[in-house]
């Protein structure tokens, strides 16, 4: 069951466990393909020019995975999918990484930025998503070789799990989940754990303890640890199963306006775990009439309107939650449906408002807080992808350079660190996609490290962009005595000085290292990186 959202709430739920893809405006929804019914055909171009199709991929297991870039937890499950699939790869399992609805630019700095062994494919306007189901973010989908889906699983996914659900397919089986968290889910939500019978008060008493319940069992969704992993679509059906039987109890007994309200918000939620969209939004708006400011079923009724692409019914929704309760991610909500109605001006100026409300959240602290620097930086991504889309690529890139200075201000451990320096040096790159100058972008390095680095150095991403087949010559100057710099791509490593061949893409990641050979370590250094194609060049400073 769904409560009602607040920015801890969403920040857990709609950013590290699941992410919601902006719809496509001219597709209708339909229900997700479910375990055991035959996969939707579909056709799929990658960022390289490859068209892969269900028929001709027909004879192999095929990974479907769902994801966008802005999306954490598939930004979290990529290095888990590179590893499954280097396990297995020639064992005629096909992996496709879906991205839902961003630019081709974007997806190709995205693969080359993580290094993506498989192919990743680009899905405007979000066909075969919709097709599929895939409401939310990160989703998969293991398709046995004769076509059937033998799993779907909906946020962050891990290798263990990913490679049971592969191997059940080769053999025409479904993969479950079966983890100590998910058999403690599956206990809390029994049906023998609630009877929804007796008077009025046991009645109303038993639906408060049902809603904590499912609250305790949400809380053990989305677990990153192995062996711990759980299944949100089975939760959310056994979720569904304990509301259908509230919801036919509380109707014997709802003749109270607050008991009527209680009543409409359980449908609507009822109807939003069974992904019923129309039904959720009819709930909702019931809701309303009765209670016009409450804001679960306002934030239900935006939700449910912005699942069936009615954009000028989710700014409607949005704008009048904000009005009773405002947080950053729902002025987001609000920026991003402007931009689907291609009201540019208004989707920049609610993401400036948005930027404004997590700054002066986080102006109310004394001490760093990651989660609300977070919450800062949130803000300004979305305001650089609202410019991005508005085709003011100045001020974007002013934004994306914010995303990255703050990026660099939160703690190193936290998971906003790697997520915006990433996203930041991602929509730098993308923005230089398709010229014919030279460009880098240096970033802290992210992710699982190169092959043989060591892990005692202080480690960048560069990422250069220019024109394919262009050699680009990078070159490290202001180093300290007794430092060097290594460059490092395609398994050679250079000190001080490389040059690189542009490969097609137009973009080509390099691990930059550096290293203090002997002597006292450094105070502080400036150190000067260039990069330059002999016609054009461009130059960036690192502080250490």
């Amino acid at each position: 069951m769904k409560v009602d959202p607040c920015p801890r709430v969403v920040l857990l739920f709609s950013l590290l466990v699941l992410c919601f893809p902006t719809p496509a405006r001219s597709v209708q929804p339909s229900a997700a393909a479910m375990v055991g019914a035959r996969a939707p055909g579909f056709s799929l171009t990658s960022v390289d020019g490859k068209t892969f199709t269900l028929a001709h991929l027909r004879g192999n297991v095929v990974v479907l995975n769902f994801w966008a870039s802005w999306c954490p937890p598939c930004r979290a499950e990529t290095p888990a999918f590179i590893r499954a699939y280097n396990r297995i790869r020639g064992q005629r399992v096909v992996f496709i990484g879906v991205n839902e609805g961003e630019p081709v630019s974007l997806v190709r700095s995205f693969a080359a930025e993580q290094s993506l062994p498989f192919p990743a494919a680009t899905d405007i306007p979000r066909f075969v998503g919709a097709a599929f189901g895939a409401a939310a973010l990160p989703v998969t989908y293991i398709i046995d070789p004769d076509g059937v889906i033998r799993g779907r699983f909906i946020s962050e996914l891990s290798e263990t799990q990913l490679l049971a659900f592969v191997h059940a397919a080769q053999n025409r089986e479904t993969a479950v989940v079966t983890s100590a968290d998910q058999q403690h889910i599956d206990a809390l939500l029994a049906p023998s754990a609630f009877s929804f019978v007796g008077s009025p008060e046991t009645v109303l008493a038993t639906i408060e303890r049902m809603q904590h319940t499912i609250g305790a069992a949400e809380d053990l969704l989305g677990s990153r640890v192995v062996g711990h992993e759980t299944d949100l679509a089975r939760t959310k059906l056994e979720e569904a199963a304990l509301l259908a039987r509230a919801i036919a109890s509380l109707q014997q007994i709802a003749k109270s306006p607050d008991v009527k309200l209680l009543l409409l918000n359980l449908q609507g939620d009822s109807s939003s775990d069974k992904e019923d969209w129309a039904g959720a939004s009819l709930a909702y708006r019931q809701a309303l009439y009765l209670k016009a400011i409450d804001a679960h079923a306002l934030y239900g009724y935006a939700a449910s309107e912005r699942e069936q692409y009615r954009w000028s019914n989710a700014v409607d929704g949005f704008k009048r939650l904000i009005a009773v309760r405002a947080n950053t991610y729902e002025y987001v909500e609000l920026a991003k449906a402007y931009l689907e109605l291609g009201d540019y001006p208004s989707a920049v100026a609610t993401s400036h408002q948005a930027v404004t409300f997590a700054t002066d959240a986080l102006s109310g602290v004394t001490t760093k807080n990651p989660d609300l620097q977070g919450w800062v930086a949130y803000g300004h991504l979305n305001l650089a992808k609202a410019y991005a889309r508005a085709g003011d690529q100045n001020n974007a890139r002013v934004e994306f350079r914010d995303v990255k200075a703050l990026a660099l201000s939160i703690v190193n451990t936290s998971p906003w660190y790697a997520f915006y320096s990433e996203q930041a040096a991602e929509g730098l790159v993308a923005l230089n996609l398709g010229t014919s100058e030279t460009s880098l972008n240096i970033a802290p390095w992210t992710g699982a490290d190169l092959p043989g680095s060591l892990s005692s150095t202080i480690k960048y991403r560069l990422t250069l962009t220019g024109k394919p087949g262009k050699t680009v010559v990078v070159d490290i100057h202001g180093l300290a005595p007794k430092w060097i710099a290594s460059l490092c791509a395609d398994g050679i490593c250079s000190i001080m000085k490389r040059p690189v061949m542009m490969p097609s893409s137009g973009v080509k990641i390099v691990e930059l290292q550096f290293i203090r050979n002997a002597g006292p370590a450094a105070v502080h250094m400036h150190v000067s990186v260039t990069a330059s194609d002999g016609n054009t060049s461009a130059r960036e400073t690192i502080s250490i």
